[in-house]
């Protein structure tokens, strides 16, 4: 289970490590203009085609006023639009 927590804003957010082992959360937007969530990884990977390490994928340090869009701006139509899929791969394992 997720534990969700208030965030230094004051909106609630909660993280959790996947598969991969990559840390993932999830958090309520602050957008005014409506009810959005962010969902996604926070710590991205690239992957690595040349040298020793080829076909891996490694953190990288980046600049610190490097960004990049690693996690999904959801609306709650789109939210909804992904739960049948979702709950049919928790019930099954596939997709439809």
């Amino acid at each position: 289970m997720i534990k969700l927590e208030p965030n230094g804003r004051g909106f609630l957010s909660g993280s959790f490590v996947d598969s991969n082992g990559s840390v993932c959360s999830i958090q309520k937007s602050s957008k005014a203009s409506g009810d959005f969530i962010w969902l996604g990884v926070s710590n991205p990977k690239i992957l690595i085609t040349e040298d020793e390490v080829i076909g891996k994928y490694v953190e990288v340090d980046m600049p610190s006023n490097w960004t990049a869009k690693s996690r999904m701006h959801l609306s709650m139509e789109q939210v909804r639009d992904l739960l049948p899929m979702l709950q049919k791969f928790a019930d099954s394992g596939r997709l439809r």
